[in-house]
């Protein structure tokens, strides 16, 4: 009668009241093999449905990466518990299990455990225990909690959004790639996905992290493909499909202007869109997560060079710090602005490095010279000496050193240092230069003569390949053509077509970009050679040889044009009309409802009712990227532990590891007479092992084409073994079944 009246307790309880569902996913035992390599698990599994025009569907899993046994929990007595047996004879279903937040092997099991009462009524599942547990407890054993549920939300999904949102990923240390044995100058910093493959040097222990990212360089893609400026290959029906979502990895595929921001990823879920994309935006990283640039600078101000007076170096940082903000008190104890000076001059050597590593392209470094009294502006000493011991830099400074740019040239540890100033920023007495300001300059501008790529003369002969005029090297013809790399390299910007060009639109001019135009960027070709200056610098005026016969005709016409220059026929043809071809989908007569429609439908269904969540300072954010989970250990002494449930991009017991993983978007499409059928397709990460397919992870999709034609899929496959073992060959296999039930 006692476990009966529970019974009918959690049935009333959970048909009642509407909250969100928490159903975990493999929460069977992970073995512990000899690497200590272990599987995720206790995983929770969310569907993401976006977009309005542009929809894409992204299955995102959260799961534990610490072994079960290390938290030795006890038995749990608090919530009530039921064997298989007692469930069936009350006639509970497996789809009410699945409506009290039940774990899905436990659902599994009970719905195996049904079907063989209708063969035996002896089954070894009849024993097997169900924990009734009430949220926001839930787990086979109703010992987890997400450390800030609300139970007022409608889903799940709009939960953890939310806290996203309110919670902005602000990390005090840096996640890492730890598959790469990468050396960094520092122990504490590390590297990170997007600083592979990235086109320069950020490992010291050789070029490891781009050592063969050749092939990528010189990738070509088929004609039925977009290939991206990093040399990644996307079907062309992706190309643009979302202009909110970046298909390429560097977000070549999209409008500069609509390429993620940084300083929005830390406060969204991590999805394909935030998660799998670089941002150019700092000389020290590609990642998206803004405070990873802060936290690599620290770690280099923590590198000392032992040989130098600890006074002198906490002076020159504090100093740094002063520069980058005049209000910060962290050195007050130690010293003040110019109290800082006096210790430099008093205890610092005429010059040294700071840091004593490289930091640009593994092969240069800053050096500084002591402060002097002397200088009638003594901001100019936080200047840096730029040190490097390549002479193809010397190129920049020989084209750099004028009147405005005056270099000046030391040798200092058998480096070349070249000291120069920026009158520019001088000339705002309340500006302080700081060293990361001009490193990000000197970013931009070193960038061009930064080669880490040295290709054989077997490469050098490919037709895909430049040979440089003078020289035996070569280029990858698309990086010499540096197109929509985000920086200006040619007259009226052609190698940069999309800055002219309007978002949305399906035919766009490529119109002539003004260089260091603020006011007017572009202009139309009829502005060109007309005898006025539109530009601000008389860019538009300045290769014209040809006189239009009318000033108000475009030059481009061919009356127009007989006698053009090269330059101007070049660019006229440049400045063709670019309209993008549509992806056509089929839709089917008398079908009146959009997808789009639908979607909204869903969404509004499902959101409507969404409650506010206010910030609260108890929430201490303990994982990267990842959600808080609270641990039981004990009830009856409430003992509890804290861990995390990490995305698919992450792993470790703080998510402070970065995973490898494959990223695969694809979208179906059935044939005409397939369209009412549903399918079920299966999606496989498999190696061949001796003609063994072994399956590392999968995803299972339910696809009916009146519904998902234009849907696209974003799923994570990860490899069961960490790292993933190199000499075995991976591929995906795609299984799609008739669904007759």
């Amino acid at each position: 009668m006692f476990r009966m009246k529970y019974l009918l307790y959690f049935i009333f309880f959970h048909l009642v009241i509407g909250q969100p569902q928490i159903n975990l996913h493999h929460t069977g035992g992970v073995n512990e093999n000899e690497n200590n390599d272990l599987l995720q698990h206790d995983c929770l599994r969310i569907d993401v449905l976006n977009g309005d025009k542009y929809v894409y569907r992204e299955m995102l899993f959260y799961c534990m990466n610490e072994f079960s046994s290390k938290f030795n929990t006890e038995e749990n007595g608090y919530f009530p518990k039921f064997t298989f047996e007692q469930l069936s004879k009350q006639n509970i279903t497996s789809q009410q299990l699945y409506l009290w937040s039940t774990p899905i092997d436990i659902i599994e099991d009970y719905q195996w455990y049904l079907n063989q009462l209708l063969i035996s009524n002896d089954s070894p599942l009849s024993k097997k225990i169900f924990y009734n547990c009430t949220l926001p407890r839930f787990g086979s054993m109703c010992q987890y909690k997400i450390d800030y549920y609300y139970s007022d939300y409608p889903s799940l999904y709009e939960m953890i959004k939310t806290f996203y949102n309110i919670y902005p990923y602000n990390p005090t240390d840096l996640t890492c790639y730890i598959h790469l044995q990468c050396n960094r100058g520092h122990p504490s910093a590390c590297l990170d996905w997007t600083e592979i493959c990235n086109g320069q040097i950020d490992c010291l222990n050789g070029e490891v992290d781009e050592e063969y990212c050749w092939q990528l360089e010189i990738n070509e893609c088929n004609d039925n493909e977009y290939r991206c400026t990093n040399g990644q290959c996307i079907d062309k029906s992706f190309f643009q499909d979302d202009i909110h979502a970046p298909d390429c990895f560097d977000a070549s595929d999209l409008y500069k202007r609509d390429r993620p921001l940084p300083r929005l990823c830390s406060s969204q879920m991590p999805l394909f869109k935030w998660e799998d994309v670089t941002c150019k935006s700092s000389p020290l990283t590609d990642s998206c997560m803004t405070k990873r640039e802060q936290l690599l600078f620290e770690t280099m101000d923590n590198i000392k060079d032992e040989s130098i007076y600890n006074q002198c170096w906490y002076a020159f940082l504090c100093v740094f710090s002063y520069s980058k903000d005049p209000f910060d008190t962290r050195c007050n104890d130690f010293c003040k602005y110019h109290i800082c000076l006096l210790i430099i001059k008093q205890d610092c050597p005429n010059m040294l490095f700071i840091p004593p590593i490289p930091v640009l392209f593994g092969d240069i470094y800053f050096a500084f010279k002591k402060y002097k009294p002397t200088m009638l502006d003594y901001r100019k000493f936080l200047f840096p000496y730029v040190c490097y011991n390549n002479s193809r830099y010397n190129n920049f400074f020989i084209d750099n050193s004028n009147e405005i740019y005056n270099y000046s040239t030391v040798l200092f540890n058998n480096l070349i240092c070249r000291w120069g100033i920026q009158p520019e920023l001088l000339q705002q007495p309340d500006v302080f230069p700081s060293p990361q300001f001009y490193l990000q300059h000197l970013h931009s501008k070193l960038w061009q003569y930064h080669e880490i790529y040295n290709y054989n003369s077997i490469i050098c002969n490919r037709s895909n390949m430049y040979q440089c005029s003078n020289s035996l090297k070569c280029i990858f013809i698309h990086r010499r053509m540096n197109a929509n790399d985000g920086k200006v390299d040619c007259l009226g910007a052609t190698d940069e077509p999309t800055l002219c060009h309007k978002a949305n639109a399906i035919i766009n001019w490529h119109g002539f970009y003004c260089m260091n135009q603020s006011l007017k960027l572009c202009i139309p070709d009829v502005q060109l050679c007309d005898s006025n200056t539109d530009c601000y610098y008389g860019d538009d005026e300045q290769f014209c040889t040809t006189k239009k016969k009318h000033s108000f005709r475009t030059f481009c016409l061919s009356e127009e044009r007989e006698n053009a220059s090269d330059v101007e026929k070049f660019l006229c043809n440049k400045m063709q009309p670019y309209i993008k071809e549509p992806v056509i989908y089929f839709t089917i007569d008398g079908m009146k409802k959009s997808l789009e429609d639908q979607t909204k439908r869903i969404e509004n269904e499902v959101r409507s009712s969404s409650p506010i969540i206010t910030k609260s300072d108890q929430h201490q954010l303990y994982c990267h990227r990842g959600i808080n989970l609270l641990i039981w250990l004990s009830n009856k002494k409430n003992i509890t532990k804290i861990t995390c449930l990490c995305p698919p991009s992450y792993y470790g017991d703080k998510c402070q590891y970065q995973n490898q993983r494959v990223s695969l978007s694809v979208r179906f499409q059935a044939s005409p007479n397939s369209w009412q059928i549903p399918f079920a397709i299966v999606i496989l990460l498999i190696d061949d092992d001796n003609n063994k397919k072994i399956i590392h992870s999968y995803e299972q999709i339910t696809y009916l084409s009146t519904r998902g034609c234009k849907i696209k899929y974003n799923i994570y496959l990860l490899y069961s073994n960490r790292p993933k073992n190199q000499t075995k060959n991976y591929g995906i296999q795609i299984n799609i079944y008739e669904k007759i039930s």
